[in-house]
């Protein structure tokens, strides 16, 4: 395990670390110092520690413990005399103590109920601006804002990094030139750590802020880099891992993709380089021929989608194999004994899934069916936690989880993975390598009793392993069983190939929660300090999806014809693969592999992609400017997919016969159009364009006040405002940083109201184009939102409806003036009438809600459907109301009665998500793509349009009846026009 390691590689005396601050927490310096605690006489003598959120005392004598004193719990800074020495004194409400006796156990908090003082002293340092500096941190974390705390940590680190200046004088010959010289992070589990990164044509030295390393300066010879990899870090693409001949790595991130591209093209050019010279078919070709192990393979595509051992956001992934670890003993060659390849962990057990579904049939977009990954910090730690407890401490503040909720037992693991409706996790690399240390509690550590009085101890293991080692031996040759080798191109497929996204995942039942996968947040727009940070923090928890490798089905292994032996552990058959079991086999970093760079994107089998690829990794030929051999004729054809952000908005071409076979879309919700002749709509309707205008769903759209601008929201946080009459976008706001779900024109026609699902309700000025107002609405979601009468009415995941006061210009609600409470579950549609002053709402379980607002009190309840309301609109009469939901039923139903009017049951690529009516017609919009005209009277269909590829998600029609739009799934908007 390389972040364990990399703590060994420090030297034991040094105690302190980056893992005692909290995430993200930075270590600017440190002093000579001694300790006074309380009313002692005696002090101690240690090393004062000066951090971003805490300052620490490091104690000299190592049987007492490490203090930590966060700022906001100190009360002041004093300068005074301590002992008749300058020095200060604080007084705390809290503090915490670390590693007493120098063992690693879960940190002590000790409330002061009075507050406790301690006295410091410096030596050989002034104490006068050191406790400037505390007084600073002090401040800013007591008195201030979370963003204004950033501004004053930055402005710190700035300072620091001016004053440690690299000094030529450290590079190893005088001949030496600096071809870069920057800002950069060195990466290790759940820490980072910056400095100042220089690059020679001979070596690289980076130079840390801090003295956290034993040594000012690291050095690392160009002639040992084996691979070059370009990575994306919290979903950015800002990393570089460098993989050394001797094992070893180096991880770095910079402040921006250029400084990171700019870097590594200038270190390819350097003659002394001597990377792996890896020809990218054989890998493929390789494996399918039985030359390489399965666990080889393995490596090899984790490596090429991100994965590494130094990110634990990002660590390698590998399956569950055996099923049964119950029984004496384990036949491998029972295919009983192994587990299903091609489902998702989610998928294995029919009962869990069958619940998943259902929550996921109800739930708008984006749909996942699973809220946890397979891969997180946490549970590559949770598998880990005997061998490295240290990280597990500081992702847990300091704390080791409840002892039944632990790795106790590979039994109880499997059975909560197959049964739990919160685990859907994959195992870990360790599992089918060689080194059990992670399986044995050899430190001793106090991990706790179980409810049942159960010590925690040593992994339990299944009856049919002897011992640990005897347990990873039977995993490995399972992994390279003939069961595993026949089916494991089906995992493959489900991680890193075509049925990671879209209606493939759909279809395999593999959805993830969407900020999982690339390219759904964007950090670097993210303004605010204080949701960027929650953003980090969300993305490490929720875990990463790897970099989509595959866009067909990926190739079977072929039938062992001739016994060959596999290449593992240090075989020179192929290059990359030696280099990467080399690694693996430390218990190090992750492959080192080689993958051309090529801007081909149709027959190459692994994703080398173009030299602006995220993942790209460069070998010896690709930096030599050979040309890569071809693999068609040696391997069956896989499309590789180039996730290349710049290459996702393209102009957008319909075509009359799209597919149908599309995923699933959200509801939206449109203010009621006048009531005027929708006839021409069966005769005179022609296509006007069609064009990408977001870079996710479209939720919700409408048209301004006078018809002239097209006011778009979408599920990347954007409000984009379009003219009508070129298309053109004319500006865009971000609102918030969560998906948005529905938009609504207030009175003022200057002004939109925006339902998000971060709980919250923003307006948006259209004249300033800014995000003017916003408040905390419900305790979940807002899924709809619609005004009446200046009155805003919104809807939420929880099935609380709200009321909102508009009566006051330019005052917006903090508290709701009504309540309205008749559903228990996803509130999935809502509309108004403004004449009547009702409100209509559906919801997922299909119960249908008439409001009265005068009031704010339940007409009646109608009993009409029984699966979710994808949309429902109130005729212009208010007498009658038009339904559809996601079982493909489309009604219309008596206000007053609940009776029929017609009811129409549609095919299942006819299935409405939205709709816009006037009483007479009705605009429909598909999950095929396509428009439909209905006829509200007697319920046929009048005409059907093809505008669209993916399912439709919203529709509006302007008051003249004479233009429309639709948006879909894909962030497409299409406009139509008639001849009034």
């Amino acid at each position: 395990m390389a972040f364990v390691q990399a703590q060994d590689r420090r030297k034991r005396s040094q105690r302190f670390s980056l893992l005692l601050l909290e995430h993200n927490g930075v270590y600017f310096n440190d002093f000579s110092a001694l300790m006074l605690i309380g009313d002692r006489k005696e002090f101690v003598e240690g090393r004062l520690k000066v951090c971003s959120d805490c300052f620490a005392f490091d104690p000299k004598d190592t049987t007492l413990p490490i203090y930590k004193f966060p700022y906001r719990d100190c009360k002041d800074f004093v300068s005074s005399k301590v002992a008749g020495e300058d020095g200060f004194r604080v007084s705390t409400s809290l503090y915490v103590t670390m590693k007493e006796l120098n063992i690693v156990k879960p940190w002590v908090q000790h409330k002061c109920t009075t507050p406790k003082v301690f006295a410091f002293t410096l030596k050989f340092t002034n104490s006068t601006s050191v406790v400037r500096q505390l007084r600073t941190l002090h401040d800013a974390w007591t008195d201030k804002s979370y963003a204004e705390t950033q501004d004053v940590i930055m402005q710190i680190q700035r300072e620091h990094r001016m004053s440690a200046q690299f000094n030529a004088a450290w590079l190893e010959d005088i001949s030496e030139t600096m071809l870069v010289e920057t800002v950069a992070s060195r990466v290790l589990p759940l820490t980072k750590n910056a400095g100042n990164l220089i690059l020679t044509p001979l070596r690289i030295y980076f130079q840390p802020f801090n003295n956290i390393d034993s040594e000012p300066v690291a050095k690392f010879n160009t002639s040992n880099i084996r691979a070059i990899n370009r990575r994306r870090f919290l979903l950015r693409n800002i990393g570089l891992e460098l993989f050394f001949s001797d094992g070893s790595s180096l991880y770095l991130t910079f402040d921006t993709e250029g400084e990171r591209d700019n870097f590594a093209d200038t270190l390819l050019l350097q003659p002394t380089l001597q990377l792996a010279d890896e020809d990218q078919k054989n890998m493929l070709i390789a494996w399918q021929n039985r030359a390489i192990s399965n666990f080889d393979y393995l490596m090899y595509l984790n490596n090429l989608a991100d994965r590494s051992f130094n990110d634990l956001a990002q660590y390698p992934v590998f399956p569950w194999i055996i099923s049964d670890y119950k029984s004496e003993s384990i036949d491998l060659t029972n295919p009983a004994h192994f587990r299903d390849l091609s489902k998702p962990i989610g998928a294995l057990n029919p009962d869990r899934l069958a619940e998943y579904k259902k929550r996921f049939d109800g739930m708008p977009e984006p749909k996942f069916l699973y809220g946890t990954h397979y891969s997180t910090p946490g549970y590559v730690l949770y598998y880990t936690l005997r061998v490295a407890p240290e990280y597990s401490l500081q992702l847990q503040s300091g704390k080791f989880d409840q002892a039944d909720r632990l790795f106790r037992s590979m039994a109880g693991t499997w059975q909560n993975v197959y049964e739990g409706m919160a685990d859907v996790k994959e195992l870990i690399p360790e599992f089918y390598m060689k080194s059990t240390s992670f399986l044995r509690n050899s430190q001793n550590l106090e991990l706790g009793i179980t409810q049942k009085g159960e010590m925690v101890a040593d992994v339990e293991l299944p009856p049919w392993a002897k011992d640990s080692t005897h347990f990873l031996e039977i995993c490995r040759e399972a992994l390279e069983s003939d069961y595993v080798s026949d089916n494991i191109h089906h995992w493959i497929d489900l991680i890193f190939g075509f049925k990671q996204r879209g209606i493939h995942a759909v279809r395999a039942d593999n959805v993830f929660y969407y900020m999982t996968y690339e390219g759904q947040v964007d950090l670097d727009s993210i303004e605010d300090a204080a949701m960027r940070a929650a953003t980090e923090l969300q993305i490490l928890e929720f875990g990463q999806t790897p970099r989509m490798l595959f866009s067909m089905p990926h190739p079977q292994r072929r039938p062992m014809t001739v016994e060959r032996p596999l290449v593992h552990r240090g075989s020179s058959a192929t290059p990359a693969v030696s280099a990467l079991s080399s690694h693996a086999s430390k218990n190090s970093v992750g492959a080192a592999t080689s993958t051309p760079t090529s801007t081909s994107t149709s027959s190459t089998p692994l994703a080398g992609t173009s030299s602006r690829a995220t993942s790209s990794t460069t070998s010896a030929s690709a930096k030599n400017g050979e040309e890569m051999p071809k693999v068609e004729d040696a391997v069956e054809s896989i499309a590789v997919v180039n996730l290349d952000p710049s290459d996702v908005l393209q102009p957008l071409v319909v075509h009359p016969d799209a597919d149908s076979a599309k995923s699933s879309t959200v509801t939206p919700t449109h203010r009621s159009t006048q009531i005027m002749s929708w006839e021409h709509l069966d005769s005179d309707l022609h296509h006007v364009t069609s064009l990408p205008i977001h870079r996710d769903t479209i939720a919700d759209v409408l048209f301004d006040a006078d018809g002239s601008r097209i006011i778009s929201i979408g599920q990347d946080s954007i409000l984009r405002v379009h003219a009508l009459s070129d298309h053109q976008q004319l500006f865009r706001v971000r609102v918030g940083d969560a998906q948005l779900s529905s938009v609504a024109l207030l009175d003022d026609n200057d002004s939109v109201v925006v339902g998000s699902w971060d709980n919250n309700i923003y307006v948006v000025s259209l004249s300033k184009e800014e995000v003017v107002e916003s408040w905390r609405a419900h305790l979940d979601a807002v899924s709809s939102i619609a005004i009446c009468n200046k009155r805003l009415l919104s809807g939420s995941w929880n099935g609380t409806i709200k009321v909102w006061d508009l009566s006051t210009p330019n005052i917006y609600p903090s508290e709701e003036i009504a309540l309205l409470q008749e559903h228990d579950c996803q509130i999935t549609a809502l509309d108004v009438h403004q004449p009547t002053n009702i409100a209509v709402s559906g919801a997922e379980d299909g119960l249908i809600v008439v409001w009265e607002l005068e009031h704010f009190s339940s007409l009646r309840s109608l009993d009409i459907h029984f699966e979710t309301i994808s949309s429902l609109k109130i005729f212009p009469d208010g007498h009658r109301l038009l339904t559809a939901t996601v079982e493909c039923r489309f009604r219309v139903t008596e206000l007053e009665t609940g009776a029929q009017v017609w009811e129409v049951e549609l095919d299942e690529d006819s299935e409405i998500q939205c709709t816009a009516t006037n009483g007479t017609y009705a605009l429909a919009g598909c999950m095929s793509g396509v428009l439909q005209l209905w006829d509200m009277n007697d319920g046929m269909l009048v005409r059907s349009f093809n505008s669209h590829r993916d399912p439709i998600t919203g529709v509006c029609i302007s008051n003249d009846a004479n233009n429309i739009v639709t948006v879909d799934h894909q962030g497409n908007f299409t406009h139509w026009q008639g001849n009034v």
